[in-house]
């Protein structure tokens, strides 16, 4: 996991904290939300192509952006966006 991916769980895990409607039950942590992902992309192994980490990202997604765009995680209070995209 790249260091820009974790700090962006746990910002996700924050907002999502903020958001619960009941604060009873498992806590939220960035280990939950990793697992959600897991089991997304399990769901949808027989979409996988592709031959780099973004055209297989891609191949999973409902509505895929343009890959020289990125894709925004979630908006941040701020205004500021959380690029899931890799830095090159």
């Amino acid at each position: 996991m790249r260091e820009d991916q974790y700090v962006a769980l746990s910002r996700l895990v924050q907002v999502l904290g903020r958001r619960r409607t009941v604060r009873s039950g498992p806590r939220l942590t960035e280990n939950t939300l990793i697992r959600v992902g897991i089991d997304l992309l399990l769901e949808r192994a027989d979409r996988l192509v592709g031959n780099s980490e973004a055209e297989l990202r891609a191949s999973v997604l409902d509505d895929p952006p343009p890959i020289s765009q990125g894709s925004a995680l979630f908006e941040l209070g701020d205004g500021q966006r959380t690029d899931t995209a890799p830095r090159r």
